[in-house]
Parts: structure tokens; sequence; C-alpha cells
């Protein structure tokens, strides 16, 4: 899931400029937008996963990107976006970057909590708490799936054959919809891969109280 948000940054000029045709008082209220996301998710994510089972949320949200992040694009090949140039096109797609955003980065908080998770959980099973072992790992991870979607965004642009040097507006339609259906579409194939992990983790709420009141009791033997 964080590969294809790495992904779409490869994409997110050449579509603001070139597949929206967005001027650069445009792109930078998307900038402002973008703003207004991560202020969202850190106000709401936290009281959320409080109060809900974090595997089950974070799944919702992956579901919920899966379909929401390729409308826009989707939306203009069936002819349903307004044209370039629309006074309503703006804020459509200002609307539709809020709404997916959010959950992007409320994705990036639960993981930071469920990582916590898989700690106590190991150490109930080894007894030995390894944080740095999985910090770093976890690190390592993060850093190398960003890679891989920068990489691969920059692959879809060469495949393309973009011309990213030309002037909005010139470019070959042929070009803006090869354009549109990597940074739309075939970021379905990234959520797949996440959902294939997301499943893949087992530590509900019910089983992580489980494993606190163990780390607890064993915390006062000791004592």
């Amino acid at each position: 899931i964080a590969g294809a948000g790495s992904f779409q940054e490869v994409f997110g000029l050449y579509m603001g400029t070139y597949f929206w045709e967005f001027d650069d008082s445009d792109l930078a209220a998307l900038a402002l937008s973008l703003a207004i996301s991560v202020l969202v998710a850190a106000l709401g994510t936290r009281p959320l996963s409080q109060r809900s089972d974090k595997r089950q949320t974070a799944i919702f949200m992956a579901w919920f990107l899966f379909f929401w992040a390729p409308i826009p694009v989707v939306g203009r090949f069936l002819g349903l976006m307004p044209e370039n140039g629309s006074p309503w096109l703006l804020p459509l797609v200002s609307i539709h970057l809020v709404i997916a955003v959010v959950p992007t980065i409320g994705l990036g908080i639960l993981f930071g909590s469920m990582f916590n998770e898989t700690i106590d959980e190991s150490e109930l099973e080894t007894g030995i708490r390894q944080e740095g072992v999985f910090g770093s790992a976890i690190a390592f991870s993060a850093k190398a799936v960003a890679g891989v979607g920068n990489l691969l965004g920059g692959v879809a642009i060469e495949l393309i054959d973009f011309p990213t040097q030309a002037v909005a507006g010139t470019v070959p339609p042929d070009k803006v919809f090869w354009l549109g259906m990597a940074a739309g579409p075939s970021l379905t194939l990234f959520y797949m891969v996440g959902f294939y992990f997301l499943f893949r983790y087992t530590i509900t709420r019910e089983r992580y109280e489980e494993i606190r009141s163990e780390l607890d009791q064993r915390a006062r033997g000791e004592a």
C-alpha cells in the first residue's frame, strides 16, 4: 500500500499538468488539500483505532482506497468528469484527493500501532523484547517499498514514452490516456499485494488484550 503512494508520487505533477491541465495556482490549491488531509488524518485516526479493531479498520481503509483512488481517472475515461478548464474540475479533484489521502495517512498511523502489537506478541512467545530488531526491519522495508514504488513509476513513464518537457495541451491523446491508466487503475495492483499482507496479520483487538494481560501477569510475577 505504501508502494502505491510512492508510485503515485512519480505521477503527481504529470497528472496535474498534462492529464488535468491545471495551472500553477491550481497545483498550489492541490498542495493545500494535502495539508488539510494530513491534519484530518492525524486528528481522526488515533481515536478511531482506540475504539475499533486495528486490523479490521486497516482492511476497511485499504478496501476503500482500492475503489476510491482510481475514480477520477476512470470517471474521465467514461466521460463523467468535467472537461479540462471547467470551474468544477479542481474542486472535484481536490475533494477526491483529501478523501483519498486521509485513509492513506491513517493506514500509516495504524501500521505503527500494529507494529507495537507485533512486538508484544513476539515478547510473549520468546520472552525477549526485540524493539530494535523489529524497528530496523520495518525501516528497511519501508525504504525498500518506497524505492520500488518510485522505480516502477519511473519505468512506467519510460514505457509510456511520455514527453516530459511538452507544453500542457500538446501531448498526443494516446500518451495522456496511458498516463491516466498508469496513475489510476494500475494502483489497484499495489493494493491487491497489500491485502495479502493485511490478511496475514492475525492480531485482533481481543487477542491483543490477551497478550497484554499475559505480559502484565508475567511482569508482576517477576517483580
